[in-house]
């Protein structure tokens, strides 16, 4: 695959971006570029460095580079900019006031499930994010067209709850400090909107999905998963946007693909560890927006069959975090409060979960190139638009989700 960029043109971005790292050369060895699908508005290049220190010492970096593309009809038509300069904020100052403020409460197993930041760099039409290669550490991604085991989804449940359990406390001990946070998270929902029809983006796949499955669910499911549809405009553009609910800074873009893992041993069946990727959506908002997406699109039907159980996993690891971190989690965000703002939310993780779970269970080939959509003339949501092969599997995978979200009142 021919990469979209050469070393000469990334050296000097690193020097911009690795200017902490104080050194006085290095080069670069390209390794490789990520393939068609696994980015729709950037392009990732793994690189190795060898530098040179200041004090005369060699170094040497393994580095994942997230690039935005350069499509300049793209750029006109999609927020490139922002949703990069939306996670650069999230690396440079959320995640390092996150970290301290879990020092300063003398936590010792802080939430730090994110890739080692090394910098970043922006000028016109180039945004970079240097991170370190997680592969290079032993993680490693999960087959997406699998749901997850019960080991995978449960450490993502306890480490969203650690993860969410750091915006209350702060909110509840520092709502100043927390509030200039907020106050730098783009609003990428209302960017994304204007350069697409959001209506045909999530309307499309629920229609899809409901065709899949009306044969095999009841008139009653086949009719309240097509009126689904209605709810879009609400949900996607008014509902979170509502803060008089519990809100946190999320992760925002939660399907498997944007999860790593470090296993126990080569048998790759215990995970031990995870880095969550892709913070470009990370907005400020219902907890339950974060969890909802991850679970409904990764779930497996056996685990779906102990729901209660990983919402419980997940209110206990949050609550105990806040705990540890100086709050009473009964005042912040009681249990009840949270299973009542499943209710409400839910219909937000439904919609995307249906979306990305075309993506999943497609082959690199299927995939549609954002690029080439809007470069053709079409408008972005027109990307999602193919038809998917492998239809048993994706109503392997949606059919459990239906029956849950309907059975349960969840739309």
């Amino acid at each position: 695959m021919e990469l979209p960029y050469t070393a000469s043109e990334i050296k000097p971005w690193l020097a911009s971006a690795l200017a902490k790292e104080d050194l006085t050369d290095f080069s670069i060895n390209i390794l490789g570029n990520s393939g068609k699908g696994d980015g729709y508005i950037g392009d990732i290049i793994f690189a190795k460095l060898s530098a040179t220190t200041k004090n005369n010492s060699s170094k040497e970096y393994n580095l994942v580079l997230k690039c935005g593309k350069r499509s300049l009809v793209l750029r006109d038509k999609v927020p490139v900019r922002e949703s990069f300069e939306n996670e650069i904020y999230l690396y440079c100052e959320v995640f390092v006031a996150f970290k301290q403020f879990q020092l300063d409460k003398g936590i010792k197993d802080i939430f730090d499930s994110v890739p080692k930041c090394y910098g970043t760099f922006t000028s016109n039409n180039v945004e970079v994010i240097a991170l370190e290669n997680l592969k290079e550490l032993g993680f490693s991604l999960y087959d997406r067209k699998k749901p997850l085991t019960a080991d995978h989804l449960n450490l993502i449940v306890e480490e969203y709850g650690k993860w969410h359990a750091i915006s209350a406390a702060m909110q509840d001990q520092d709502l100043e400090r927390f509030t200039q946070l907020t106050s730098g998270i783009k609003d990428l929902w209302r960017s994304f909107k204007s350069s697409m029809d959001s209506i045909k983006f999530f309307a499309s796949p629920i229609q899809e999905i409901h065709d899949l499955v009306k044969c095999d669910v009841s008139p009653n499911a086949a009719e309240k998963l097509e009126n689904l549809k209605s709810q879009i405009e609400y949900v996607m553009q008014e509902l979170i946007y509502e803060k008089q609910y519990f809100y946190v800074i999320t992760h925002g873009d939660c399907w498997n693909n944007n999860f790593m893992f470090k296993y126990e041993d080569a048998t790759k069946r215990k995970p031990v560890k995870i880095a969550m990727l892709d913070w470009q959506l990370s907005k400020f908002c219902s907890p339950v927006t974060d969890l909802s997406y991850f679970i409904y699109s990764c779930i497996s039907s056996d685990d779906l069959r102990r729901f209660d159980d990983v919402l419980e996993r997940y209110y206990k690891s949050f609550s105990d975090f806040v705990r540890k971190l100086g709050s009473n989690p009964d005042e912040i965000y009681p249990f009840s409060q949270f299973l009542a703002d499943w209710k409400v939310f839910a219909r937000f993780g439904v919609m995307m979960a249906l979306m990305v779970m075309k993506i999943a269970v497609c082959d690199q080939d299927e995939v549609a190139d954002l690029a080439e959509t809007v470069e053709s003339g079409l408008d972005m949501s027109d990307t999602f638009l193919y038809d998917v092969k492998d239809k048993e599997l994706l109503k392997y995978r949606v059919l459990c989700v239906v029956e849950h979200i309907v059975e349960r009142d969840f739309i």
